[in-house]
């Protein structure tokens, strides 16, 4: 019983540290999300009014031809 025990525990333990690392990849992936978008925002509202991004710029060109 006490082997059963220990097994049981063990694989507890293991689940929980599993379990652990995937909610400490998530957050991490929030993090970055929210880093990237407060990026954007900042490079966005740098910018003179109505100008648009290299990027914006790139896609119209391209759509043009």
């Amino acid at each position: 019983k006490r082997r059963r025990n220990a097994h049981t525990q063990s694989a507890f333990a293991t689940e929980l540290a599993l379990k652990a690392r995937r909610a400490f990849n998530l957050s991490k992936l929030t993090l970055r999300v929210a880093f990237a978008r407060a990026m954007l925002r900042e490079s966005r509202s740098s910018r003179p009014r109505g100008e648009k991004s290299p990027e914006t710029r790139a896609t119209l060109n391209k759509a043009a031809r």
